[in-house]
């Protein structure tokens, strides 16, 4: 089901007349929203083009390979609002177990997507899913998911276990043994991990915008977010950037978060 535009649109008027900073349109597919004649991509130009506040950010989530397509990618690329950030849900590298899982695209066309949002989306942050184990995958498969890993370079990866669900077409395959699908999470966990600090370490001695969503009371600070999706966490003792953009400067970088200070 998808909600009108024209109600999604005063929604979201309404929030950022009333203080809001960062809005995160949600789907199961956002990628299939239609009403009558607007589509995810018209919805996205008519939510980026709202003026009634001058700083604002869009998000949205989560997007689905088979219909992710090159108009969206343009949008973002141009807007004004639409944060520099996708979700594009990976699951499996192997071309067999896509089919298994009826993902319906494949490895090739998965590639294609991400080299064409890094060709018109310099520094996009992209993020993924994925999951090992699933009923049929070989050790060939699971080095099909790595090697998309290292081609695509995800700052960061959501990564899962199959568990077998009654009912589901999956729960009458055979399934694969407890110690492999450890095997192969820690596998992939260090090897994400690996890509990740690499590419967290290009931030360091550079600047950007950053919002700041919350104050972690545990270890004492800021926890703000950069455009592409990044983390950065933040020492500070004003209490009132709660909820504001701010400029920092990246000075040391871990595998999920990285370090900043205020300038």
């Amino acid at each position: 089901i998808s909600r009108d535009p024209e109600k999604i649109i005063s929604e979201i008027t309404n929030l950022l007349k009333n203080g809001v900073k960062e809005i995160t349109l949600l789907g199961q597919n956002v990628n299939s929203y239609k009403f009558e004649n607007v589509d995810f991509n018209k919805l996205l130009s008519m939510i980026d083009n709202i003026d009634v506040v001058e700083n604002f950010w869009i998000r949205f989530m989560t997007s689905h390979p088979k219909d992710f397509n090159s108009e969206i990618i343009e949008t973002i690329a141009n807007s004004k609002h639409l944060c520099k950030s996708i979700h594009l849900p990976l699951q499996s590298g192997s071309n067999k177990i896509l089919n298994l899982m009826n993902r319906k695209y494949t490895r090739e066309q998965y590639l294609n997507i991400i080299k064409n949002i890094k060709d018109n989306i310099p520094n996009c942050g992209i993020t993924t899913d994925i999951m090992v184990g699933f009923p049929y995958e070989t050790e060939k498969d699971f080095l099909d998911t790595i090697d998309i890993l290292e081609k695509a370079k995800f700052i960061n990866a959501f990564t899962f276990v199959y568990s077998k669900r009654n009912g589901t077409p999956a729960s009458e395959m055979p399934q694969i043994s407890a110690e492999i699908k450890k095997d192969r999470i820690m596998r992939l966990i260090k090897k994400q991990n690996e890509i990740a600090k690499n590419l967290s370490n290009k931030y360091i001695n550079n600047t950007y915008t950053a919002f700041v969503e919350s104050y972690d009371n545990k270890n004492k600070h800021f926890i703000t977010r950069l455009e592409d999706g990044k983390q950065v966490n933040i020492n500070s003792s004003d209490k009132s950037i709660l909820g504001t953009f701010v400029k920092v400067k990246i000075i040391n970088a871990g595998i999920s978060a990285l370090l900043g200070e205020i300038i």
